[in-house]
C-alpha cells in the first residue's frame, strides 16, 4: 500500500501525519497494531513504522507486545491541558456574567432595545476605539480612529478627544465643526452608539494631559509607551443627537 505521503502530488506534510497518528492513538485506549493503524490512517506500514519509531524515541508513544499506544506521560499532559482549558472557559463565562451584571443587561435582551441610562454610560466606559467622521480638506467625508473619553453633565454626555500635535484632522474641525462619532463592539450583542454634534478645539495643555492620562489607563497602555505624544489640545464634542443600537435596530436618545 502506498500512501499520499510517498507520492509527490497531494503529499501530506510530516507534521500533519504525526498529529493524525497521535490523535488516532489518543482515541484508542488499548492502542492498535501496526496493520490496524496503517489501515485506519491510510498509510503504508513502512512509513507508519518509521513514524512510530521516531515517536517512541521521543517518548510520545509506547509499544507493548505488538500494540502501539499513547505514552502515559503524554496522556497525563493531555488531561492537564484539558483541565486548564476548562478553567479558562469557566473564567471567560464568569467574566461575561460580571460584565452583564455591571452593564445591567443580559445578552439575550431584545434586539430592538437601545441603550440608555446606566447601560449607556457603562458601555461608553469600555476601552473601544471610536471612528470620528468629519469633512476632509477637499470637502469629501473622512474618518479617523480615535480614543475617547466621556464626561457627564446632568443628562448630557460630552465626548472628549485628545489629538496628537501632528493630527491634520484638527484643522478641519476648526473649519467645519459638524462631526459624527461611531463606537461599536465586535461581539454579541453588537451594541453601537453613534453621536452627531459639533466639535470645539481648544488649546489647553493641562486639560489635554489630564484626559490623556485617563485614556492611557483606560486603554491599558504600558508605562512610557506614548511619551512622545505630549498632547496640547483638547477636542470636545457637544452632541446634538445620540443613537444607540443593539444588532441592526436603533434607538434615538
Amino acid at each position: 500500500m502506498k500512501d499520499r505521503s510517498e507520492s509527490g502530488k497531494g503529499a501530506v506534510p510530516a507534521a500533519d501525519r504525526t498529529l493524525a497518528a497521535l490523535e488516532h492513538l489518543a482515541r484508542l485506549p488499548d492502542g492498535g497494531t501496526l496493520s490496524q493503524l496503517s489501515r485506519s490512517l491510510a498509510t503504508s506500514p513502512s512509513s507508519l513504522l518509521a513514524l512510530l519509531t521516531t515517536l517512541r524515541a521521543r517518548g510520545y508513544v509506547e509499544r507493548t507486545a505488538d500494540r502501539y499506544r499513547i505514552a502515559p506521560t503524554v496522556a497525563a499532559l493531555g488531561a492537564t491541558a484539558a483541565a486548564t482549558l476548562g478553567v479558562g472557559a469557566a473564567f471567560e463565562r464568569a467574566r461575561e456574567r460580571l460584565e452583564r451584571s455591571a452593564l445591567g443587561h443580559e445578552l439575550d435582551a431584545p434586539a430592538g432595545r437601545g441603550l440608555a441610562g446606566k447601560e449607556l454610560r457603562a458601555f461608553l466606559t469600555l476601552p473601544m476605539v471610536a471612528v470620528l467622521a468629519y469633512t476632509g480638506a477637499e470637502g469629501h467625508p473622512a474618518t479617523v480612529p480615535v480614543w475617547f473619553a466621556t464626561e457627564h453633565d446632568g443628562e448630557r454626555t460630552l465626548f472628549e478627544l485628545v489629538p496628537g500635535r501632528a493630527a491634520r484632522w484638527v484643522e478641519q474641525l476648526r473649519r467645519e465643526p459638524r462631526v459624527s462619532l461611531a463606537i461599536s463592539e465586535g461581539r454579541p450583542q453588537f451594541r453601537r452608539v453613534t453621536v452627531e454634534g459639533r466639535a470645539t478645539v481648544r488649546r489647553d495643555a493641562a486639560r489635554a494631559a489630564t484626559v490623556w492620562a485617563g485614556m492611557l489607563r483606560r486603554y491599558g497602555a504600558r508605562p512610557g509607551e506614548y511619551e512622545e505624544f505630549a498632547p496640547v489640545s483638547i477636542v470636545r464634542i457637544d452632541r446634538t443627537r445620540i443613537t444607540s443600537s443593539r444588532g441592526l435596530k436603533a434607538r434615538i436618545a
